[in-house]
């Protein structure tokens, strides 16, 4: 049984005139009742968009790590064979900050 529908056997089981009464606060229950709900479907509703994005992430990250790969540990160098005094290795974080982000 819904709200609105308990609301209406009381109102018979009580009476017209106790009902009148009463209307007020009933009325105040009612919209009480109605903005919960709206309140209650607004928030499942962002709570299933948080979730769907976070999902989105996750994915994305994984796609993410999967083109880049793992850390290798063996010496990266772009050297096309011309004598260079000082070689520079490669590492994950010079191209990825602490944020995730692509630099």
């Amino acid at each position: 049984m819904n709200f609105e529908e308990t609301i209406n056997k009381i109102k018979e089981e009580i009476g017209e005139e106790a009902y009148a009464k009463a209307s007020n606060e009933f009325a105040d229950i009612l919209t009480s009742h109605k903005s919960m709900c709206d309140d209650n479907n607004t928030k499942q509703n962002e709570i299933e968009t948080l979730k769907q994005e976070k999902e989105d992430l996750v994915k994305a990250n994984a796609k993410l790590f999967q083109r880049l790969g793992f850390e290798d540990n063996t010496p990266q160098s772009f050297d096309n064979g011309t004598s260079v005094e000082e070689k520079h290795e490669l590492v994950i974080g010079d191209i990825i900050n602490e944020k995730g982000e692509i630099i």
